[in-house]
């Protein structure tokens, strides 16, 4: 039980049940509000639908707001700096308002509250999902900045630590992320159903299911009559039209896409083999809901399965080589034609799983941090009052000259350390002066134009 009921203020990279790393935080926030911690959450997801009973029963307090992921796509895109900084300014007041104790940034893709945490002189512990390559390769540019806007980093899983802590100074700690079981079809026989299986969204290169579809291509000279099952969401509709003109191509049978995000799980049956080809994992909660209900697996040797390899969660014959399409064929025909001994191995690993990664088990790093956190030094916060006032002109219903010209001779810059949300640029008198000026503008009611560019981001 917590000694004092600490205020924990959370930015999440979504809000809901979309993303693993979301999946992730609500089982956290659900032992901590058992724990008598007072929970405040900020979303970016407008449309709440089931998961405010999740809030409503668990009292966490959610905020609404518009931030952006900390990407390639958008670093130097003017809309949304301001977007960003206003979300700061907001992240800012609640913090005041609710007297926050603690700050939570989950994910490397949202900077804005540590940011804020930074200026109210409160700690900020990050929860990092990401290895930094391939789509986060980005990253690697960034860790100063998280190292300095940091109390306390958590990466998921110790051979993401293991990595951050090459790239940070302070030592990076590891936690694993919970899922629940899910529903699938039971039965009572070691009968393989004649299915592969994928629950992943197809997002694109990085889930690569268009590997999975040439090794099942590859099976299929094998087993004309097996098929392959894949549930997950489709989000990525150009990769996917590719797929799809792939397996017209190559006169592909018994494919089946359900695109079903959601309920990716309804239609699976326990005797169904599970493939996955992910390149990238930093642990994945589809392989532990996998594992947890006893399914014959075969997955590729990236780190985050490498990690269940090395709890034993499961071993040297359910991975294969990422993009050896022979040796997948190879694992996963051995499954097939011996199921019923590979259902018990299953089995075995489902127990060890079971008894090892329990929510109480699994929250404790998070938890240890929590209470281990030190309120930082006051160090001088030049900023503060320039996110107000950024806040104060963008979202006054009153109107304003601004032209994006003019903005982008602000020379707003990202480097290292963060400096498009923090406004740093080159020529900072020129900065104040033209702040200053719109303010002024603004209390004078002269004007009656907004630029374009701005616009798309006042809330009107």
């Amino acid at each position: 039980m917590a000694t004092k009921k600490q205020k924990i203020l959370v930015l999440s990279p979504v809000g809901g049940n979309t993303n693993g790393a979301d999946v992730a935080l609500n089982h956290q926030l659900e032992y901590l509000s058992a724990l008598n911690y007072e929970i405040f959450l900020v979303v970016n997801n407008f449309n709440l639908g089931d998961f405010q009973e999740f809030l409503s029963k668990n009292n966490i307090k959610v905020y609404q707001m518009e931030y952006s992921w900390w990407n390639d796509d958008n670093l130097n895109n003017f809309d949304e700096i301001i977007k960003n900084k206003i979300a700061v300014a907001k992240l800012i007041e609640i913090i005041k308002q609710e007297k926050i104790d603690i700050a939570i940034s989950n994910t490397i893709n949202v900077p804005q509250l540590a940011i804020a945490a930074k200026e109210t002189n409160i700690p900020n512990i990050w929860l990092i999902h990401e290895f930094p390559d391939g789509e986060f390769a980005f990253t690697k540019k960034v860790y100063k900045f998280i190292d300095q806007y940091s109390s306390k980093i958590l990466a998921v899983g110790p051979r993401l630590a293991d990595e951050l802590n090459k790239l940070v100074k302070q030592k990076v700690d590891f936690f694993y992320p919970y899922t629940k079981t899910p529903a699938i079809i039971k039965n009572n026989s070691n009968q393989f159903s004649g299915r592969i299986i994928s629950v992943n969204a197809i997002t694109g290169d990085n889930k690569n299911t268009f590997e999975l579809v040439k090794i099942f291509a590859e099976l299929q000279k094998k087993y004309p009559n097996f098929q392959l099952f894949i549930s997950g969401g489709i989000f990525n509709r150009d990769y996917f039209n590719q797929i799809e003109k792939y397996i017209k191509l190559n006169k592909i049978k018994n494919i089946t896409f359900t695109n079903d995000f959601e309920n990716n799980w309804k239609d699976i049956n326990e005797n169904d083999i599970f493939v996955n080809t992910s390149k990238m994992e930093t642990f994945s909660l589809t392989l532990s809901e996998t594992i947890k209900n006893g399914m014959v697996t075969v997955v590729s040797n990236n780190r985050g399965f490498l990690t269940n390899k090395d709890l034993k969660f499961i071993d040297s014959t359910d991975i294969y080589k990422l993009g050896n399409i022979e040796d997948a064929v190879k694992k996963i025909s051995h499954k097939i034609d011996n199921f019923a001994k590979e259902k018990q191995k299953a089995k075995k690993h489902q127990e060890l799983f079971l008894s090892q990664m329990s929510l109480d088990k699994l929250v404790q790093p998070v938890l240890k941090a929590i209470k281990n956190i030190k309120k930082p030094a006051d160090d001088f916060h030049p900023f503060i009052n320039e996110f107000a006032a950024i806040k104060q002109v963008y979202e006054d219903k009153k109107i304003f000259q601004y032209k994006f010209k003019e903005a982008k001779e602000l020379n707003f810059q990202l480097n290292e350390e963060g400096k498009v949300l923090k406004g740093e640029i080159k020529d900072r008198d020129k900065h104040i002066e033209s702040l200053i000026s719109i303010i002024d503008t603004m209390q004078n009611r002269k004007v009656v134009k907004i630029a374009d560019a701005i616009n798309k981001v006042i809330k009107k």
